[in-house]
């Protein structure tokens, strides 16, 4: 799950779909949601969601690119051993609680400059509480999964809903092939 998680962050890092709405508060952190994606990683038992502030995130995916000065909320699910992902509320993980487990969903926020790097702090982007809840769960081509949010970081509170669209994911990478775009 570790390698996974890591491979997309920097690949969603950028989607296709609706995006979420977010509630801003005084303090909180900003996502301005403009597309959402979802994808099922290849040779694995992740299921991908993307919730992004610039469109064109499922393009750069597919060429191994990031987006520049982009935010992103990318939530990954793990399918319980034999079963598929069920609709219902998952539980943030939190990373100082041992390895994530099919109950819970890793969340990761990225902010990028304009050379593809996070500019968030470990502090900023560190979940401290929070849940998703999945509400559609359609992985078939066509197929869209849709949920809300709510989710508390070091450096604030996000809360929205999303209606995400289906985007391939090519193979795991440690890094991108693409570049920055």
């Amino acid at each position: 799950m570790r390698v996974v998680f890591i491979s997309l962050a920097a690949v969603l890092a950028c989607g296709c779909g609706r995006g979420g709405e977010v509630e801003e508060k005084p303090d909180s952190l900003a996502l301005q949601a403009q597309d959402a994606l979802f994808g099922e990683v290849p040779e694995s038992d992740a299921v991908v969601v993307s919730i992004i502030d610039k469109a064109g995130a499922c393009e750069a995916v597919q060429a191994r690119a990031m987006l520049k000065d982009a935010t992103s909320l990318t939530l990954v699910f793990s399918k319980p051993p034999g079963g598929e992902l069920q609709p219902g509320s998952y539980e943030v993980w939190q990373p100082m609680t041992g390895l994530p487990t099919s109950d819970l969903v890793v969340a990761d926020l990225t902010r990028t400059d304009d050379a593809c790097a996070n500019t968030l702090t470990a502090l900023e982007r560190v979940p401290v509480q929070g849940s998703v809840t999945l509400e559609t769960i359609r992985l078939e081509d066509d197929g869209q999964v849709t949920g809300s949010y709510d989710i508390l970081f070091g450096g604030g509170r996000l809360t929205g809903s999303f209606v995400a669209s289906k985007c391939g994911i090519p193979e795991l990478i440690e890094q991108t092939d693409a570049g920055c775009r």
